[in-house]
């Protein structure tokens, strides 16, 4: 009879891999209290329970579909972003740095001249930054700058 050729028989000609270490008495790899008895149960429950179809202004959809759509629309950013995180997966940290005396160096037209006054005077940049910044998603404080600009 001649020896099978192929990877099946590669396999049975390899020795057998042992067990690994066991455990010892107080090994701190031992799980002792595991998952609680039940636990799975509780699982399936609450898998049901969001599966259930519920109804919002009218429209049908699950409950898990409903509390997705809560979280997304609602104004709590740690909300939203775990919603991001459960649709894309997790969010990187970038850790962006910024150097705002450099960027108002760089962007001194923005600046009016009661905020390059004080930054000349040593003045605190992240004070002025800060107004800058207000004043660019304000409308009316907006329009006063840029008629200041537009004087000057």
């Amino acid at each position: 009879m001649t020896p099978k050729t192929g990877s099946h028989s590669q396999l049975n000609s390899q020795p057998k891999r042992g067990k690994g270490k066991p455990f010892t008495k107080g090994d701190s790899r031992i799980n002792r209290c595991g998952a609680p008895k039940g636990s799975g149960e509780v699982r399936k429950l609450f898998r049901d329970l969001l599966c259930e179809e519920t109804a919002v202004k009218g429209n049908k959809m699950s409950r898990i579909e409903a509390l997705g759509r809560q979280w997304i629309d609602s104004g709590d950013y740690s909300k939203q972003a775990r919603a991001i995180e459960l649709g894309y997966g997790r969010i990187r940290d970038v850790g962006v740095s910024f150097d705002i005396e450099n960027f108002l160096k760089q962007n001194m037209d923005l600046l009016v001249e009661g905020q390059l006054s004080r930054l000349a005077d040593g003045g605190d940049p992240i004070e002025v930054f800060t107004e800058l910044l207000r004043a660019s998603f304000d409308p009316k404080r907006l329009e006063e700058t840029l008629s200041i600009l537009s004087e000057g």
